[in-house]
């Protein structure tokens, strides 16, 4: 999430979107003042290599906030993402803080005048993305533990993974239903819609980076990974999406 003072606007971040792409983009364009959140380690060191986190006004903690850059900087990655995961549970501001929760926490001044937008993609190409990313920790997890032969198929992990998923109803950039966003762009159309947010935004946006995408190793469309029944459960769980923006299922 990035809510920038210095330029009137307020990115929602979703998941597995190209979201922390966009960040990335956006980064070296925001001032001292504006609130980044703090991204995955892998992915601060594509946005600030140099060694300083470029994560910044997202608590009033200090020790925290202290944390999360010594971290950084001394490469300590478990400590890293021990924080990540402290952080979403604390009062703070975090990468995918749901709107009604970053509503509350932002002056009402810039919540009222920036201009806000998100991203959002076919669902089931956001599960596969996100299936694939878990999967790729699953494996060294058990191969760490020497547990190669208890590890399972794509596609059951698929099964296990869609079972567990909670409905998404867009809480990311909708409040109590209703979208408080100014534009959605489109991960399909994502080079062309965000071309057209930098020019309203007066930003020169270079060469969107790509984040995360080593860990999907199945280069098919979802639509041809997933199975039948596969489709029907994300379907029932990602409803709102799929007939918000009219998706086909």
């Amino acid at each position: 999430m990035i809510a920038s003072r210095a330029h009137g606007f307020i990115f929602f971040k979703t998941r597995k979107t190209a979201g922390t792409s966009i960040e990335i983009a956006l980064t070296p364009h925001c001032g001292g003042k504006d609130i980044l959140t703090p991204l995955a380690y892998e992915d601060e060191l594509l946005r600030s290599p140099e060694g300083l986190l470029a994560a910044r006004n997202y608590s009033f903690n200090k020790p925290l906030v202290k944390g999360f850059s010594d971290a950084y900087r001394d490469s300590k990655i478990k400590k890293y993402q021990m924080l990540m995961r402290r952080l979403a549970r604390s009062q703070a501001l975090f990468n995918h803080i749901p709107a009604k929760r970053l509503k509350k926490k932002l002056a009402p001044a810039l919540w009222a005048s920036a201009w806000k937008f998100t991203i959002e993609r076919h669902p089931y190409e956001k599960v596969v993305s996100d299936a694939f990313y878990h999967y790729h920790y699953l494996l060294l997890r058990l191969t760490r533990q020497g547990r190669d032969e208890k590890q399972p198929t794509f596609s059951r992990y698929l099964d296990f993974f869609i079972g567990r998923m909670t409905p998404d109803r867009g809480e990311a950039y909708a409040i109590d239903g209703t979208v408080v966003v100014d534009e959605v762009i489109f991960q399909e159309s994502l080079e062309e819609q965000l071309r057209d947010v930098a020019k309203r935004l007066g930003l020169p946006l270079s060469e969107i980076p790509r984040a995360k995408g080593q860990f999907r190793k199945d280069p098919r469309p979802a639509r041809e990974i997933l199975t039948d029944a596969q489709k029907e459960a994300i379907f029932l769980k990602h409803r709102t999406t799929f007939e918000r923006f009219g998706y086909q299922s």
